[in-house]
């Protein structure tokens, strides 16, 4: 090659590979030099992973439609946020999965809806069948997916009938993480679907499910102890209605579970499931490693449901996050255990992994919060809003009514958690939390898709 000092004569290959290195950011503003730059800007090697962010905003849709056209065939980690309550933005989306159909080299998909119900579009092609008919194009044609969410949205998932056979037949020995959970439109009132569970004894490489408790059964649990398949790390489990004849995961499934899969976590989740609450105990077994609990607008809590916990999940238990609505701006009380001690202090204290404690709607008394924050310093969350602290009202020092913190009790916390803390402001919560005519999916549905992110193989 000639002697040249200009950067323009830098060979391609090695560019790419500079670029690489560098930010979104830096890469638009370097690759504006010269046209010859700007053309290695969507090499293959650049774009392994992209976002396509579809949210209400003209400007935002056209730089998504711009990126899905020039690395939908390409790319091979693709997270799609989109608003699905916006029939254009709809649109827009299957326009990517129709690109992403035809990428061979595509490993991961990730959706993350707005909301789990999509508004349609009123146009030709732009149907549930489309999308489906696209997911399937999806699964026939890439040659190794590895990770597929579906955003919890229930119109796929009661669809997986027929696109869990088609992954089975083309992706069994790739995909390691499959995240078919819903959360339903109506949850006292859906009609269950027959899932082919038998399909899951061809996944060879999964170990990482997200499903609804609806169709978890022990002869599924038990496909997965095979010492030719990858062991299961995590289970994410929704539970919404509970039919009559459900069948229950016995304590001996998840015991002979957890000694082929040392490593498995469960994430336990309840929404909008007062029957789910009240028949916790039918869940709950002692073998079954629950490291995440979750009770979102449940209507109450199963006291004997927190005693099971906070006494067989002391080793695997990381995070509690319970929400509950409030009338008339008042917490609900939480009644105390036989013993009269504070079920979640109690918890706090046994469950020595615990790193997560979020109480929404629930009463805690001031001297609760301190005995929290001195057995469990280890607490990385402790959320608890301002509306729902107290006082104990025999307390002669005590102020009259629901008042602010005194600042004893502020330094109390804070020298027991050994870091700054203070409770949540009323104005930060889910109007959800005070008005009961509110939808609250928009309360947890990042949380349940941030379950649902890929994660790399435990060590």
């Amino acid at each position: 090659m000639a002697a040249d000092n200009s950067w323009g004569a830098i060979p391609s290959v090695i560019l790419v590979q500079i670029l690489s290195y560098l930010s979104l950011c830096d890469k638009l503003n370097v690759t504006s030099t010269c046209r010859r730059w700007r053309g290695c800007l969507f090499h293959p090697l650049m774009w392994q992973k992209a976002f396509f962010g579809y949210p209400n905003s003209e400007g935002s849709v056209c730089a998504a439609k711009f990126l899905a056209q020039k690395c939908g065939h390409f790319v091979s980690q693709a997270i799609v946020k989109f608003d699905s309550s916006n029939p254009k933005i709809v649109k827009e989306t299957l326009e990517l999965f129709r690109s992403l159909a035809c990428n061979r080299r595509l490993q991961q998909i990730t959706l993350k809806p707005s909301s789990c119900y999509i508004e349609w579009p009123h146009e030709r092609g732009t149907s549930l069948d489309r999308f489906l008919d696209t997911f399937e194009d999806i699964a026939k044609n890439a040659r190794s997916l590895h990770h597929i969410s579906f955003g919890c949205m229930q119109e796929f998932t009661d669809h997986f009938d027929t696109l869990l056979p088609v992954l089975a037949t083309h992706q069994a020995d790739s995909l390691e993480s499959l995240h078919i959970s819903s959360i339903k439109e109506d949850p006292e009132d859906y009609e269950l679907f027959e899932l082919p569970l038998s399909t899951f004894e061809n996944f060879y490489r999964l170990r990482v499910l997200s499903m609804d408790y609806d169709h978890l059964t022990n002869n599924l649990l038990l496909s997965f102890i095979d010492s030719r398949k990858a062991k299961l790390e995590k289970l994410n489990i929704h539970v919404h209605g509970i039919d009559p004849n459900q069948e229950r995961i016995t304590n001996r499934t998840w015991r002979r579970l957890r000694q082929h899969s040392p490593h498995l976590r469960v994430s336990l989740n309840l929404m909008h499931s007062p029957e789910g609450c009240s028949r916790m105990l039918d869940i709950l077994q002692s073998a079954m490693p629950v490291s995440t609990f979750r009770q979102l607008f449940c209507s109450g809590l199963n006291d004997m449901a927190l005693s099971f916990i906070m006494r067989h999940y002391r080793k695997t238990l990381e995070s509690v996050y319970i929400i509950e609505g409030m009338t008339d701006r008042q917490p609900n009380p939480i009644l105390p255990q036989a013993d009269g001690e504070h079920p979640f202090v109690m918890m706090a204290w046994c469950c020595k992994n615990l790193r997560h404690l979020t109480l929404i709607g629930y009463r805690m008394y001031e001297y609760d919060l301190r005995a929290i924050a001195c057995v469990r310093p280890e607490l990385e969350t402790f959320a608890i809003p301002e509306c729902c602290i107290t006082y104990y009202q025999d307390d002669p020092d005590a102020p009259d009514g629901n008042a602010e913190l005194t600042s004893q009790t502020w330094i109390e916390v804070y020298e027991g958690l050994r870091r700054h803390w203070e409770p949540i402001p009323d104005s930060k919560l889910h109007p959800a939390v005070f008005d009961e005519h509110v939808d609250a999916e928009s309360a947890y549905l990042p949380m349940l898709l941030q379950d649902q992110e890929w994660t790399a193989k435990c060590s």
